[in-house]
């Protein structure tokens, strides 16, 4: 709301009405009038203002009935209730619910002036405090993002992949649900940025990054891992399944070209792909920490089979205690 302060003035003694009407005004005030607490609701539906003041006893709605109305229908409007008939008690119970001053007829205008004053400030405050709160909710949420978000790519990173990975873990260890994993490399990226330099190999994984992102499922959770390499989450997906959804992928891969200027890059990717249909440990004694971790051992595996295999080719995992060779462990 901007412009002059807004105030209405509600009582149903109409020389009081003008009489308050005309100080404020001359205070620079945007002041309107109601007869009553209906006519009051009435204008505010159309007119909200900053500040209401009201008299104690009128016709058919009181001050404080309406104060209550106001607590409800328009909560960020400060009150301020005068009556010539003010008892301690009815003082209390005004303040009680929400008034912000209570003054007793008659009264000078300076004591109006400065009430009417001391209400507003309140409410500056009020909106500040509420602006300055939204907007630090807004920055925690932008930090929470940006906490498990890769920078370069956008895509989520490893702290939240793992966070990711052990909740489906845990839900296949629930409700029996099918779960797949997959390890992506992307194949001789290594050498794009030998012959390139690291900006433009930043430029091709962010391409193949974002390609990635739009070859899998709104369902799927995809992630750097770290360097070329890219986690894969299929969650209620078996590993039959995930094998064709991953093929479909690495060829779209294959087909597609980067070009950025006089540069033209084509990479494939290598596929590692495990679930816990083909991973014992864990899975038998309960513990979803083991098989989290035995999931991620076999598709580095498979990885591993795929890359030594002539690489641009997919490979499933099995367990990892019976495979030699090639160890990488995920981190706790």
């Amino acid at each position: 709301m901007t412009g002059p302060d807004r105030i209405l003035v509600v009582d149903d003694e109409p020389r009081m009405r003008e009489s308050v009407k005309a100080l404020l005004a001359a205070e620079g005030y945007a002041v309107t009038e109601a007869a009553d607490g209906l006519e009051a609701l009435a204008l505010l539906r159309s007119d909200p203002v900053d500040l209401v003041l009201a008299d104690l006893s009128m016709p058919g709605m009181s001050g404080i009935d309406l104060v209550d109305r106001l607590r409800d229908e328009h909560p960020g409007t400060a009150v301020i209730i005068f009556t010539g008939y003010g008892t301690l008690q009815t003082a209390v119970e005004a303040i009680r619910r929400g008034v912000v001053d209570y003054i007793v007829k008659p009264f000078d205008f300076e004591t109006l002036r400065q009430s009417v004053a001391r209400a507003l400030q309140n409410v500056d405050q009020q909106r500040l405090l509420a602006q300055t709160t939204e907007e630090l909710e807004d920055a925690k949420k932008t930090l929470e993002v940006l906490a498990i978000t890769d920078e370069l790519t956008g895509l989520p990173n490893l702290r939240y992949l793992r966070e990711r990975l052990q909740q489906e873990v845990a839900r296949t260890f629930r409700s029996g649900s099918a779960l797949s994993v997959a390890l992506i490399d992307l194949d001789r990226f290594k050498e794009v940025n030998d012959h390139h330099g690291h900006g433009v190999g930043d430029h091709v994984l962010t391409f193949y990054a974002q390609l990635l992102s739009q070859s899998v499922r709104e369902v799927d959770v995809l992630g750097r891992y770290g360097g070329d390499e890219f986690l894969l989450i299929l969650p209620d997906t078996p590993i039959s399944r995930a094998n064709t959804l991953l093929e479909r992928l690495r060829e779209r891969i294959a087909e597609t070209r980067f070009n950025l200027q006089e540069i033209s890059v084509n990479l494939t990717v290598s596929i590692g792909l495990a679930s816990p249909e083909f991973v014992s440990s864990g899975l038998s004694d309960g513990n979803p920490a083991a098989l989290t971790k035995a999931l991620f051992e076999a598709a580095d595996q498979a990885l591993y089979r795929a890359k030594h295999a002539g690489r641009n080719r997919l490979e499933q995992g099995s367990n990892p205690d019976s495979l030699p060779g090639h160890e990488r462990l995920i981190e706790n």
